[in-house]
């Protein structure tokens, strides 16, 4: 602040600031694509394909398990409120 005021009360201009120069990031990013792929690189992919391709069949297997599991949950829920409804029927109290 005291330095604006000072040139204010002086008339002399500031010294003008370089200007900011921005880098050419165009440049950096290139849509390069790799010319080939190694017989090591390929098989790795190919491995870490067959390792992905077995895990989603493992989490198919869970999900059907589960799946079953709530259905079975539903009936016994529903065979209980059948049981509960004939026992208030019984008593006469609705």
């Amino acid at each position: 602040m005291n330095d604006f005021l000072q040139t204010l009360r002086t008339k002399r201009s500031e010294k003008q600031r370089p200007a900011m120069t921005r880098k050419n990031y165009d440049a950096t990013y290139s849509s390069r694509m790799p010319g080939s792929v190694d017989e090591t690189a390929s098989s790795r992919l190919q491995g870490a394909v067959e390792d992905l391709n077995g895990r989603l069949g493992d989490f198919a297997e869970n999900r059907k398990y589960l799946t079953d599991a709530q259905e079975r949950i539903a009936d016994s829920l529903e065979r209980q409120v059948i049981a509960v409804e004939q026992i208030l029927a019984r008593l006469n109290i609705r």
